[in-house]
């Protein structure tokens, strides 16, 4: 049996009041979500207020949540990639921190983006590579210290691209370290090729290099993936679109996925409508936009295994947040439980027509006929 739990991406900021954080909580358990991303923006306020992980838990319990996987803080001195010798302890013990509010908060897997050498063209990258592996030699005992699973993600820059992690996870063979897949940033460098304007060209050439483009990187990364990030772009742009809305080949993908031996966790990555800042979320999000778009992110996981249009309302009905193959057959069980709005099924009634024409990719299995919305 294939059975994974399947979480959700939200920044609540640290702007955010307490209550509308709390609602937000809320709006995720009401349609159906058991699980949510630690996020870097959460990580960073506990690191300010060590007292914010006591009322964060209170309100995750009081809806019925828990955090499965957490994303580290990035950019300057928590990457480890960091160059300045002066401050690459610190960057250490702020890593070491981070793991331990991961065990603290009942969190499996830790992704870190490891760097971007474009902030730093005049180090060489194999000085680079050096570095990223010093740090998580340090790193990593802290990880098996508190049982957490450390998984650096793949970019579309030249320090963090595929071949370079997996060659790192080859020279720490500890079960304490994987890889993020992530699924938008893959395609980038798979299709980018074909648009003279990409996310990846300035970011090589900034370090001097034309970009290699890859294929397969799923099946290179396979064997070590314990996470994986899910959202869709055209090959061009980072947009962190839904499944279907873009051109992701989702039927290999899910394939693909099904077969990764260490995988722990999938997370939708889908960038919510209106947010403008990429970090997955609304500035001054509203309740019920949000549970709408809630909703539609759970098309995700329509992708987690073979999908029976037909089986989709009666599946959706329950509330098991997980992803789960049974014999010949899967499906994604229970992400929304909103018999009692008929909005939602109208919404989502509306957007599972429209991929079902516009995307082929998108019917994995069986005719596009309409979901079943009865009430159970």
């Amino acid at each position: 049996m294939f059975q994974v739990p399947v979480t959700f991406c939200y920044s609540f900021s640290n702007t955010m009041p307490d209550s509308i954080r709390a609602n937000i909580m809320q709006e995720f358990a009401a349609n159906g979500a058991k699980h949510l991303v630690l996020t870097s923006s959460l990580i960073s306020q506990i690191m300010g207020n060590a007292n914010f992980s006591k009322k964060l838990k209170t309100e995750m319990a009081d809806a019925g949540l828990t955090f499965v996987d957490a994303h580290a803080p990035f950019q300057g001195v928590y990457d480890p990639i960091y160059p300045d010798p002066a401050y690459r302890p610190q960057m250490i013990r702020r890593q070491q921190l981070c793991l331990q509010i991961c065990q603290e908060m009942g969190v499996d897997t830790y992704t870190i983006h490891v760097g971007n050498d474009f902030h730093y063209p005049e180090i060489p990258l194999q000085k680079h590579i050096d570095n990223i592996s010093d740090a998580l030699e340090q790193i990593l005992p802290a990880a098996e210290e508190c049982g957490v699973t450390v998984g650096i993600e793949n970019i579309w820059v030249r320090s963090n691209v595929s071949p370079i992690l997996i060659a790192l996870k080859k020279r720490f063979p500890t079960p304490y370290l994987g890889l993020c897949f992530d699924s938008g940033h893959a395609h980038l460098m798979e299709e980018g090729y074909k648009f003279e304007e990409n996310a990846v060209n300035d970011l090589w050439r900034a370090v001097g290099c034309e970009p290699e483009w890859q294929q397969n990187i799923l099946e290179e990364m396979l064997p070590d993936v314990i996470n994986c990030h899910l959202h869709d772009n055209n090959g061009q742009w980072d947009n962190h679109w839904l499944p279907g809305q873009g051109t992701i080949d989702w039927k290999r993908i899910v394939s693909l996925l099904k077969k990764a031996p260490r995988l722990k966790n999938i997370q939708s990555e889908v960038e919510l409508p209106g947010n403008k800042s990429g970090s997955g979320s609304l500035s001054l999000p509203s309740p019920r936009n949000l549970a709408y778009k809630t909703v539609l992110q759970s098309v995700v996981f329509i992708f987690a295994g073979r999908f029976n249009r037909g089986s989709y309302g009666k599946s959706f009905s329950r509330r098991e947040n997980t992803v789960v193959e049974s014999g010949s057959s899967s499906f994604c069980r229970g992400f929304c439980n909103f018999q009692s709005c008929s909005s939602y099924r109208i919404l989502l009634n509306t957007w599972l027509e429209q991929q079902s024409r516009n995307c082929p990719a998108y019917c994995l299995q069986g005719s596009p006929a309409k979901p079943d919305f009865t009430e159970k």
